[in-house]
């Protein structure tokens, strides 16, 4: 079932084309998808339903000097699961640049309690 995969490779799309639109470059694709760093690492397409979503990422990485990748297990990133939850629940995109919603802010400060 690729429908997983599809939906992590659309989210560091999207995430690589806000980053390249606010300039901050180089960058670090962190994510809980191990299959998907590993094929972003190989820099080749597979030949399944993700290939073409990953042939875009690969072009609009190409040009860029200074990016990684990592996986990063879900209980490493709570905030960001939290997100992707927030914004499942949403029809809308929702685009926010040094502001801090509140689900997020809860969650830093989780993080951050020894």
């Amino acid at each position: 079932m690729l429908a997983p995969l599809i939906a992590e490779a659309l989210a560091v799309k999207n995430g690589i084309l806000l980053t390249l639109y606010s300039g901050l470059v180089p960058f670090q694709i962190e994510t809980d998808s191990l299959q998907l760093a590993n094929i972003l690492h190989l820099c080749k397409a597979p030949s399944n339903d993700v290939g073409n979503i990953i042939c875009e990422i690969l072009g609009l990485l190409e040009s860029i000097h200074g990016w990684s990748i990592c996986h990063v297990p879900r209980r490493g990133n709570t905030t960001a699961h939290s997100l992707a939850k927030l914004g499942r629940s949403s029809d809308l995109d929702c685009f926010r640049l040094n502001v801090c919603s509140p689900c997020v802010e809860t969650c830093i400060l989780t993080e951050a309690l020894p």
